[in-house]
């Protein structure tokens, strides 16, 4: 609700309004805005490699094209060697990696994305009635890839062509903060269903102070967002996945801090750090978006291809392994927020 929040009418501008109060929450319809970045993503799982054609069948990589916003990366998905034992009570004889249908489809995977801006390809998503099938979007996929590295082709060509995603790559542009006043937006929508209630009827006025409130006094429940829902980002360093899980978890830890300070469960002190979680995840946040932006401008800028062409690229080539992996190294941890400051595991380092 706090997201799909319709703007508010404007036929009503005393500030004491309801709808001028819900303007707190501007901040969370701005989070929902998202641009488009113009290039389709594709996603797929691909058998695991043999050592015969794969370089390194136990690394990972991503690498870039030269244009049209090109990439393509792989990560292998191992599972364990073993299935979960049984304790000795037999508790765990009913978890699902004890079931037939589990220990059929495990299995080690390679998995992979592409990312393009072939107008061929963005045409066929943003038209419904396109009649490209699942086999012809493959087979023009391995047209644009097939001349790159081992083993970008042979992933692509042994990946089902009905099981090769694609979408368009949108971001958002704000991140969400947490919503601490979640009985306000009760009140909100108790309000709105009322006007609805009373149209053609004689106006009563929506003053927020003689809305009868819904049950309760305080501000209820605490609405926290991880993951995609706190905020999307370019894969350039492929952290999404990585920023979701950590974002769980230091929610998780969040909790057990706030819990673990008082003998007595205090709301005010749960909220009070939940939102200094917030502020340190925004940290974490705003170094990956600064190191993702400026790979992206250095490996594919948009409107300085000749820049690119025959200044960056050359100049890479040029410059020391030793010096670039140290840039790299440096770029990662940065993204990290490994480089100094304050992490979101309670302030230490």
């Amino acid at each position: 609700t706090s997201l799909g929040i319709e703007s508010s009418s404007q036929e009503d501008t005393d500030e004491n309004s309801l709808e001028n109060h819900w303007e707190h929450t501007r901040g969370h319809r701005e989070a929902t805005k998202v641009e488009n970045r113009e290039y389709i993503v594709f996603r797929g799982n691909a058998p695991k490699l043999t050592a015969a054609v794969a370089e390194d069948e136990s690394d990972s990589f991503q690498t870039w094209g030269c244009s049209k916003s090109m990439r393509f990366a792989a990560v292998p998905f191992r599972h364990a060697d073993e299935d979960l034992e049984d304790d000795d009570d037999g508790s765990n004889s009913g978890h699902y990696s004890q079931t037939d249908t589990f220990k059929q489809r495990k299995k080690d995977e390679e998995v992979w994305f592409a990312t393009i801006n072939d107008p061929v390809f963005i045409d066929d998503y943003k038209n419904t009635n396109s009649e490209m099938d699942a086999e012809e979007r493959k087979k023009l996929l391995i047209d644009a890839f097939g001349s790159w590295h081992n083993p970008v082709k042979t992933l692509i060509e042994t990946t089902p062509a009905e099981d090769i995603m694609y979408e368009m790559a949108l971001a958002h542009k704000h991140n969400a903060s947490p919503v601490f006043d979640i009985k306000t937006i009760m009140d909100f929508e108790r309000w709105k269903l009322n006007r609805k209630k009373k149209a053609g009827m004689e106006a009563t006025g929506n003053d927020f102070n003689k809305l009868n409130p819904t049950t309760g006094s305080g501000p209820g429940p605490i609405l926290v967002f991880i993951g995609d829902s706190m905020m999307t980002i370019d894969p350039v360093l492929a952290q999404g996945f990585t920023m979701a899980m950590e974002s769980g978890a230091s929610v998780a830890r969040s909790i057990d801090r706030a819990l673990s300070k008082s003998t007595v469960y205090s709301p005010d002190l749960l909220r009070h750090e939940l939102g200094e979680r917030h502020v340190r995840r925004e940290r974490r946040l705003l170094h990956l978006l600064r190191s993702t932006e400026l790979v992206q401008r250095l490996a594919q800028p948009n409107g300085f291809a000749i820049f690119a062409t025959y200044f960056v690229r050359p100049l890479m080539k040029l410059c020391p392994d030793g010096i670039k992996q140290g840039v790299f190294n440096f770029m990662i941890r940065y993204s990290l927020g490994l480089t100094g400051g304050e992490r979101d595991s309670g302030g230490k380092q």
